[in-house]
């Protein structure tokens, strides 16, 4: 009884996990990555100017906010801020996932 649990164990891990292993996947991964960067210089480009755009804006806006609670206040949006950029910039490499 007990020996045809750990087959049904060991089964189920089978089925779910993966066929190659995590460092296979991210060197796969990176490698897809590079590709495109290569074969689309002009969108990194674009990105990294975007990047440095919105960081002088970001940090034009709370450039010297002050240490009251009103300036804590200030600190806190901005990290909401940036964290959403950083979530909806990322957005834009699901489209080449569902290609």
């Amino acid at each position: 009884l007990s020996n045809s649990k750990e087959c049904k164990q060991r089964s189920i891990e089978k089925t779910l996990g993966y066929p190659t292993n995590r460092l296979f996947q991210f060197y796969a991964i990176s490698k897809r990555t590079g590709l495109d960067i290569i074969r689309t210089p002009a969108l990194s480009v674009m990105q990294v100017i975007i990047n440095i755009v919105f960081a002088l804006l970001v940090g034009g806006i709370y450039f010297q906010i002050g240490d009251e609670v009103h300036g804590v206040q200030n600190r806190v949006g901005a990290v909401f801020f940036i964290v959403m950029n950083m979530i909806f910039s990322n957005l834009s490499a699901v489209e080449r996932f569902i290609q």
